[in-house]
Parts: C-alpha cells; structure tokens; sequence
C-alpha cells in the first residue's frame, strides 16, 4: 500500500486545541499522545493512519515505545479517542477520522510544491498554442526535460534577455 511521500508537518487548529472538547476529555498526558499520534499519522504513506508502508498495523507496543511513553497510556488515550470518534481501528491499523478535513491545507499545497521543483515552462517564448501544448505534454510525461532542451533553453534565454531589456527600457 504505498501512498503519497511522507508529511513534512501537520496542521494543528489552535482555537479547537486550546478551547474545543479535547481539553475536557483527555487529560494533558493524553492531548500529549493525541499530537504524537497526529504526527505519525502524517508520516505514514498512508496518510491519516498509522501502519507500515504495506498497510499493515504496527504492534501498540511498538507506538508506545516509538512515542516513548507507557503501553498503558496509549491505550488509555485510544480507548478515549474511539469514545469521541476521533480514531477508528480496522484490523488494527489505527486512523484519525476526518484526517482529509483537518488536514486540508498540505493537500492544497502539494500542487505548488511539486511545481516549485520543476522549471516554469510557461515563462518561455512560444510560436504559438499548439507548441505550448505539446511541449506541456512532453514536460508532464516525464520528469526529464523535452529532447529538444537545447532549443527550449535558447529561446528561454531569450525571454529573459527581452525581459531584461524591457525593463531597462522602461526605466529609462
């Protein structure tokens, strides 16, 4: 069960941390475990649960022993998240519900960060939509540039040189 690349951070919303229901029904030892299990379940490939790459549930003790706290604790904690709907257990690999909802923000911005680590070809010069078009295909269906990078690059050498000249032009 292989997922999406492992979280980076995780959304926490303050208002409901610090004066929703979670402050009267887990204690402070407990909100503890509640974060940590928030943090592993955004480390996990698939994401909002916490289990192996395969999708196969880890051992409590492991958790417990991955969060450095009690087996007892954890437990504790899971027993009390399950009453308030908070997590749901299916063969053992335990889920945060709603995870999609609360997490929504990462999702929102995987498309930018994904397109920060490739080159913005719409910036080059261009004879037309059909060229567009096509060297769009080209850079989509593969993470390496299109064949013809060496033209690619003399004419996005030269947008940016006419850019320079523009404003230098528009200075002045």
């Amino acid at each position: 069960m292989r997922g999406s690349p492992k979280m980076t951070w995780v959304k926490l919303h303050v208002s409901g941390w610090l004066h929703g229901s979670i402050r009267y029904q887990l204690e402070p030892d407990e909100r503890g475990v509640w974060a940590d299990l928030i943090a592993m379940a955004g480390q996990c490939l698939a994401r909002g649960r916490i289990c192996d790459n395969d999708g196969i549930a880890y051992p409590k003790q492991y958790i417990a022993n991955q969060l450095n706290i009690s087996l007892e604790l954890l437990e504790r904690t899971l027993g009390k998240c399950k009453k308030e709907g908070r997590i749901a257990e299916i063969k053992g690999v335990i889920g945060i519900t709603h995870w999609k909802e609360y997490q929504s923000e990462y999702e929102r911005q995987i498309p930018y960060r994904q397109k920060a680590s490739k080159p913005d070809i719409r910036k080059a010069p261009y004879e037309n939509d059909a060229d567009f078009e096509e060297r769009l295909k080209l850079f989509n269906a593969s993470p390496e540039p299109p064949e013809d990078n060496a033209e690619f690059m003399r004419k996005s050498g030269e947008a940016v040189k006419q850019a320079v000249d523009y404003g230098k032009e528009n200075r002045e």
